[in-house]
C-alpha cells in the first residue's frame, strides 16, 4: 500500500505544482535589520535581499548588555519570522535593542482569481522591569487604500485566515525593542507566519492525479518474468 500512495503522490505533485506555480506573494521590497548599542559600544545588521535571512547584534559593557536577532525566510507561498530584543540589567550610560521588518508585496493569483486566500499566526511576547522598556508589534496594510489589515501588539497569540486582493501591494512591518537606563531587564520576542491557502482547483488536482495513479496501478497485468515464474512452478509440480 505504501508504494501505492507513493506512486500516485509522484505522478500528482507535477500537476499540483503547475496549479500552483505563479501563486503567492511577489516582493517588492524586504528591509529586515537588528541593532544593539550600550554606552560608546554598538553592533548592528541588516539585509535589503529577499529569501532566507538571519543575524544578530550584541554589546556587552559593564555587567550590563544588550542583543537582537531575528530570523526570517521570503517564499512565494509562506513568509516566516522570528526574533526580538532584550536589555539586560541596562545600566552603564544606557542600553538598547531592536529587532525589525518591513516588507512590501504583491499578491498574485494563479488561475486568474481577483482574490488570494492567506491564513495568518501571529505571537507576541514582552515583559520589562526596573528601569526598562520593552515594545513588540506586528501590522498588515493595504498600501493602495491605507487600511490596516491587521494589529497585533503587546503579549498576544492570535491566529485567522484573510482575503487580499490579486496585483494588491501590501506591507507587512514588525518591530521589536528593548530599553534601559538603570538596573533591570527587557525582553520582546516575536513569531510571525503568512500561508497562501491552496486554491480549491490545486486541491482537487491533486486528488485526481491520485486516484488516476493509484487506478492504473491497479489494473497493471503482471511481468512476464513474473508470469513465467509462476509457469516454471506449475510444471515442477505436474513432473514431480
Amino acid at each position: 500500500m505504501g508504494s501505492l500512495l507513493r506512486s500516485a503522490l509522484v505522478a500528482a505533485a507535477p500537476l499540483a505544482c503547475l496549479q500552483a506555480a505563479d501563486a503567492g506573494f511577489v516582493y517588492q521590497s524586504a528591509q529586515r535589520s537588528v541593532s544593539a548599542s550600550l554606552a560608546s559600544n554598538s553592533d548592528s545588521g541588516s539585509t535589503s535581499a529577499f529569501g532566507l535571512w538571519f543575524d544578530s547584534a550584541s554589546v556587552f559593557a559593564g555587567g550590563a548588555a544588550a542583543s537582537a536577532n531575528h530570523g526570517s525566510d521570503l517564499l512565494v507561498d509562506e513568509m516566516t519570522f522570528s526574533g526580538g530584543a532584550q536589555v539586560f540589567s541596562g545600566a552603564n550610560g544606557g542600553a538598547s535593542a531592536l529587532s525589525e521588518a518591513d516588507i512590501t508585496f504583491l499578491a498574485m493569483s494563479d488561475d486568474g482569481a481577483s482574490f488570494v486566500d492567506v491564513e495568518w499566526l501571529v505571537g507576541l511576547s514582552e515583559s520589562a522591569s526596573g528601569s526598562t522598556t520593552s515594545s513588540v508589534w506586528f501590522t498588515l496594510t493595504d498600501v493602495t487604500s491605507g487600511v490596516v489589515l491587521v494589529s497585533v501588539a503587546g503579549n498576544s497569540v492570535s491566529s485567522s485566515s484573510l482575503v487580499l486582493s490579486s496585483g494588491g501591494l501590501y506591507r507587512l512591518q514588525i518591530f521589536s525593542s528593548a530599553n534601559g537606563t538603570s538596573s533591570g531587564n527587557a525582553l520582546a520576542n516575536y513569531n510571525v507566519s503568512f500561508s497562501v491557502i491552496p486554491a480549491p482547483g490545486a486541491l482537487s488536482l491533486l486528488a485526481l492525479s491520485g486516484f488516476v495513479a493509484l487506478r492504473r496501478r491497479r489494473s497493471t497485468p503482471p511481468t512476464a518474468t513474473k508470469s513465467a515464474a509462476r509457469h516454471s512452478s506449475i510444471s515442477g509440480d505436474e513432473t514431480a
